[in-house]
């Protein structure tokens, strides 16, 4: 029994031993509590043994409590210790065999053939992102390339615009002289070939025509038939040609023309002239003339105030061939249809 109590003894010494190394390299304030709590009891019971022999069951009942006791108290930490052991093997091996199953998830997942549709969606963001990428330097490129020529093509550009309006401004111009030109051209033929245009400068034919009026000679009109008696005739002034007249034809070619108390006789017949002759009256006895061929004896309608053949020297006839128009109408101040 000696033996035993000794192995226990040694054993215990041994484990308290461990025990205290462990729980100084673990927790060093619970090293220091727990030696102190053993020895406490220890000192206590040693005197009492040295007071009292005990019996073996005394010495039994009392050590299997303390060896109780030092197994828990050494048990305690290794138990903590082996539980940590345990638990973080096995949290590694949760944590590996959690992570291996969603490994080899992934694993098949990116493994496992996609279908067409996946394909799809996925590929098409791609593309477009491709696109995207590919589409933005293309279009810096081009916007480039566009700006490039369009900064050389803008002087080019201004100069051949002010070109352009130079040559538009020209043949606005050239339009504008020719229409004038065409127009000066045309003047000139109807003034010349068809129309005469003039300005009346005297009263001598009043109150057919008044001083300052403008009127209308037709230049054709005798070109196919002849003057007649009571026309009123543009002429050049046989004294002057390059004096234009304007008066009435009375005489024809061949007829004898007298003037008597202010009447006038062709050919021995009063001549009926109420219509244009200002005031219906004239005073004085002129003629007889005799009117020679292709010439026409003429007068103004205000006879007190008129030079005409009763009073030229050179000629009292006017040639054929100085007629220059047949009065048509007169335009200006007003429009008048002359008779």
């Amino acid at each position: 029994m000696e033996d035993n109590k000794d192995n226990v003894v040694d054993e215990t010494t041994n484990e308290e031993i461990k025990a205290e190394e462990e729980e100084k390299a673990e927790e060093e304030p619970k090293a220091e509590e727990e030696p102190k709590a053993e020895e406490e009891p220890k000192a206590e019971e040693e005197p009492k043994a040295e007071e009292e022999p005990k019996t073996e069951e005394e010495v039994k009942a009392e050590e299997e409590p303390k060896a109780e006791e030092e197994e828990k108290a050494e048990e305690e930490p290794k138990a903590e210790e082996e539980e940590k052991a345990e638990e973080e093997p096995k949290a590694e091996e949760e944590e590996k065999a959690e992570e291996e199953p969603k490994a080899e998830e992934e694993e098949k997942a990116e493994e496992e053939p996609k279908t067409e549709e996946e394909e799809k969606a996925e590929e098409e963001p791609k593309a477009e992102e491709e696109e995207k990428a590919e589409e933005e330097p293309k279009a810096e490129e081009e916007e480039k390339a566009e700006e490039e020529p369009k900064a050389e093509e803008e002087p080019e550009k201004q100069v051949s615009e002010r070109k352009m309006f130079g040559y538009i401004a020209v043949n606005e111009l050239v339009s504008w002289l020719k229409t004038i030109a065409i127009a000066g051209i045309i003047a000139f033929i109807i003034n010349t070939f068809i129309l005469a245009n003039r300005t009346v400068p005297s009263g001598s034919m009043e109150n057919t025509v008044m001083t300052r009026d403008r009127l209308f000679g037709n230049r054709l009109a005798y070109m196919f038939s002849e003057p007649q008696r009571g026309d009123i005739i543009i002429f050049k002034y046989p004294g002057n040609v390059e004096i234009n007249y304007i008066k009435r034809i009375i005489g024809l070619p061949g007829e004898t023309v007298e003037i008597v108390d202010g009447i006038t006789y062709i050919n021995g017949e009063p001549l009926d002239e109420e219509d244009y002759i200002k005031d219906g009256v004239m005073t004085g006895n002129f003629g007889p003339y005799n009117v020679p061929e292709d010439s026409y004896f003429v007068m103004g309608d205000n006879r007190e105030n008129s030079n005409d053949s009763r009073y030229w020297q050179e000629t009292n006839y006017v040639h054929e061939d100085l007629i220059v128009a047949k009065a048509m109408f007169k335009y200006y101040p007003s429009i008048k249809i002359l008779k």
